[in-house]
């Protein structure tokens, strides 16, 4: 991850405590889920999608939501949706709302 986004541990480590990148512990070291990258960067408007992942939701079931083509956005993900240039806060309401069932 550090080459793709050319950047330091440390800066990597205070993205993910600003929730600017969303990491998982998996046995005691973060894991970094490649749906949260272009090609050289992150999608835009991850930190509004890491500040509406809501807490106690399994890596998969987030990806999911999140790399699956919806009806809504023209069956196309909203990772694709964002990378389009799609409305970061439309994306943030439908990853929030896997709290609300």
């Amino acid at each position: 991850m550090q080459r793709l986004l050319l950047l330091d541990r440390s800066t990597i480590s205070r993205r993910i405590g600003r929730r600017r990148l969303w990491a998982i512990d998996l046995g005691g070291q973060k894991r970094i889920p490649t749906w949260q990258f272009t090609e050289h960067d992150t999608i835009p408007g991850l930190d509004r999608i890491v500040a509406a992942i809501p807490p106690g939701y399994a890596p998969q079931t987030i990806a999911a939501r999140l790399t699956t083509p919806r009806e809504e956005l023209d069956n196309r993900t909203i990772v694709e949706y964002l990378v389009d240039g799609g409305d970061p806060t439309l994306a943030a309401e439908a990853v929030e709302a896997l709290g609300q069932w």
